[in-house]
């Protein structure tokens, strides 16, 4: 009886860390395909870094944004092949859309909130780099 009762507690911190990690942004979620494993994710505080090598899928992140701001966002792309993507979604909308032809754009929040970031890649070499940063406050 005493080992089932461990068992629960331990299963249930266990579930609530994942949860925090997850709703603050530090536990992403992605699916990819790779025909060479090197890819690299790496974020930061405003910015995500892409390495990739033959590379299909896709990479989800979400990121807290404060209200009555407006943010610029900024896609440095550097592929030898293939194609990627960055999306922007607020409840299930897209908000913004970058990719090798469109490399930057500005949104405007106007309360805080959380938002995903959904990188797509198929079949993708090179680097890329997402960086936003505060422009200005929004007159509200």
């Amino acid at each position: 009886m005493q080992y089932v009762l461990s068992s629960i507690v331990f299963l249930v911190v266990w579930c609530v860390i994942i949860y925090i990690l997850y709703k603050n942004g530090r536990l992403t979620i992605g699916n990819k395909c790779t025909t060479i494993v090197t890819n690299s994710f790496q974020g930061g505080r405003n910015r995500y870094k892409i390495t990739l090598s033959s590379s299909s899928g896709y990479r989800r992140h979400m990121i807290r944004v404060k209200g009555g701001k407006v943010y610029q966002f900024i896609f440095d792309v550097a592929l030898t092949s293939g194609d990627i993507s960055v999306e922007l979604y607020d409840n299930q909308k897209v908000i913004m859309f970058l990719d090798q032809n469109k490399r930057s754009g500005t949104v405007a929040f106007d309360k805080s909130k959380s938002c995903w970031l959904v990188f797509q890649y198929t079949l993708a070499s090179g680097q890329c780099e997402l960086e936003w940063n505060l422009q200005h406050t929004k007159n509200i």
